[in-house]
């Protein structure tokens, strides 16, 4: 059946044209351009094309070794008129091929596996290096695979590609697993696209509704336009139901030093214009936001909204974290009763946290909430997606996308642990999707109804406690967490549709706390308890003894998952037409 299909070339034939011998593309002509117009080597004649001029597969004969197989490969549009006309010659092949490479990974120990769960993901090569877009999702499945649970997917053109989302598999399936047989509970597989494109539509009627709607109003360096920004914030109040209240943010970039007049201006108005999110945060740079902070009429003032400062932090670098983010303390300490959020971004290798786990700590007065993310380098993740493709044209090898280091925000937390000398540790850590158990409860205490129902696998996190005797606690030491979970939830559908807090339903959840409680902490959770007001939130002097900590696990264009976009917290107009796309990978 092989001798159906001819050879294909190789790096070293004597048809093979070296790299250094074309400047241009020997169809078109146009000149090869880094990273735009890549260099491709037609298989079956050897010449040097560009990706236009070279958009078809088509089976050829590839020698691996002592071994042949038949494989699509890239061919010009010269060549690509060339078919083979035994099917099943292929698929007899094709079929060999798959018993003889299941065999080889049994042998390996590598073909046990356990399926998390399927959905669907993109080709990051067919959509980002080839300009192919986000459009065609092709299905995947997150898997335990040799101790590390990857997302692994075959793309036609580009054969098997993994990414490795976790070297914890134990704590990523606890995290799957917490809210298990809820409401709450993950949704079922993403299979078929009619099945991801009626859970990714967002409407007023659709079961799950982010949490925050993130947009720019400064962005390649200009400010956005007016009436764009009331167009995308109006599309996104028009997709949800009009009881549902959301946090809107509106991410500010670096706008110049001299343009922050015009750009507190321009919040101002859009703070009087958009009266529905009870929230507003505004997202800068740690500089930028200190000078806005000291204008005489810093939008800042206004009640509703909260500064955030986003804050990349650099190894070798841990001391100048707290010079400046000190700065910032100070130029917010002038405004009463103000609140900041801080957005921390890492990078591999990993800072090292002491000083700044420290700093917060003592801050948490003024910092209820910290969330960390581990990223990747965009650029270097195209770069070496973009290295891998040449390799694989002058080696003939399976393209395996592996890019197997910085999604791991399990690392992360290992990290946390290490420099607050176990103060927190993975095992305090709850799926953020557990949250959607306080729904009932911030409707009770006057904050209106939410939506906090993010995938299981998006992030988790921590609220650490400060009383008397401890200082940022982890929640769960003072509270037996599972069960606390269940006894909310159990709370929380007693509450039904109820809008206030009555004294029966205040006296059964304060027996919730103290029953919850662990035995070393009684004393403490019986204080706490006693803090619930019967009508209203708890007094800001209660509050200020609360800081969240989020573990954000960031999902970039090389390791998208379908499942969790349907599930996304956090949304942001999509960069063309309507729509939206996941805040984290602005794509898709």
């Amino acid at each position: 059946m092989q001798g159906l299909y001819p050879k294909a070339l190789k790096f070293g034939d004597r048809q093979w044209i070296p790299d250094s011998k074309a400047s241009h593309c020997m169809i078109c002509e146009k000149p090869f351009i880094m990273f735009t117009r890549r260099r491709h080597h037609c298989r079956q004649c050897g010449i040097i094309v560009c990706h236009a001029c070279s958009p078809g597969l088509v089976k050829m004969l590839v020698e691996y070794g002592n071994k042949a197989i038949v494989k699509a490969v890239r061919v010009c549009n010269n060549c690509e008129k060339w078919k083979p006309n035994e099917t099943a010659a292929v698929a007899g092949t094709s079929s060999a091929i798959r018993s003889s490479n299941v065999e080889e990974k049994k042998s390996k120990g590598e073909a046990k596996e356990k399926t998390l769960y399927r959905t669907r993901t993109i080709c990051p090569k067919c959509a980002v290096v080839e300009g192919k877009g986000f459009n065609s999702p092709i299905p995947a499945k997150v898997i335990i695979r040799s101790q590390q649970v990857c997302l692994t997917a075959t793309c036609p053109r580009h054969m098997e590609f993994s990414t490795i989302l976790s070297t914890n598999p134990s704590f990523f399936q606890t995290q799957l697993e917490y809210a298990k047989d809820s409401r709450f509970a993950l949704s079922e597989d993403i299979e078929d696209l009619a099945t991801l494109n009626s859970k990714i539509k967002l409407t007023s009627k659709s079961d799950n509704h982010p949490f925050m709607f993130e947009i720019g109003i400064f962005e390649n360096g200009e400010f956005v336009k007016r009436s764009r920004l009331h167009r995308k914030v109006s599309e996104f109040q028009r997709s949800k139901p009009s009881d549902l209240n959301y946090v809107l943010q509106f991410n500010c970039g670096l706008v110049p030093k001299h343009e922050i007049l015009k750009l507190n201006q321009l919040l101002l108005d859009l703070e009087q214009e958009f009266k529905g999110p009870p929230i507003i945060v505004v997202n800068m740079p740690f500089d930028r936001m200190i000078d806005l902070a000291g204008l005489k009429t810093t939008v800042l003032l206004k009640s509703r909204v909260y500064p955030s400062v986003k804050y990349f932090l650099v190894p070798t670098k841990e001391e100048d974290y707290i010079v400046e983010l000190d700065q910032v303390i100070t130029s917010l300490s002038e405004i009463s009763d103000i609140r900041l959020i801080i957005d921390l971004v890492v990078e591999q290798p990993m800072p090292d946290l002491s000083q700044i786990m420290g700093w917060l700590a003592q801050n948490r007065a003024l910092i209820p909430l910290v969330v960390l993310t581990m990223v990747r380098s965009p650029t270097q993740v195209y770069r070496k997606m973009v290295k891998e493709e040449e390799e694989e044209d002058r080696s003939d090898g399976d393209s395996i996308i592996d890019t197997n280091s910085g999604v791991d925000a399990g690392k992360l937390v290992d990290a946390v642990s290490k420099a607050t000398n176990g103060r927190i540790t993975g095992t305090d850590m709850v799926p953020l999707r557990a949250l959607g158990a306080l729904e009932p409860l911030l409707r009770l205490m006057g904050h209106g109804r939410y939506s906090i129902r993010p995938h299981a696998s998006c992030g988790f996190g921590t609220c650490l406690i400060s009383t008397k005797t401890t200082t940022s606690t982890p929640v769960s030491r003072f509270f037996n967490m599972k069960r606390l979970y269940r006894q909310i939830h159990d709370f929380g559908l007693k509450v039904g549709s109820n809008e206030s807090m009555s004294l029966a339903l205040l006296r059964e959840l304060r027996t919730v706390l103290k029953t919850c409680a662990v035995p070393q902490a009684s004393g403490d959770v019986a204080s706490m308890s006693d803090l619930l007001k019967f009508n209203g939130p708890p007094s800001i002097d209660v509050i200020k003894d609360f800081q969240f900590l989020l573990v954000h696990t960031h999902m970039d264009f090389a390791s998208i998952d379908a499942s969790r976009r349907c599930e996304c917290a956090v949304l942001t107009p999509a960069l063309a037409g309507t729509g939206f796309t996941a805040g984290c990978t602005r794509c898709y």
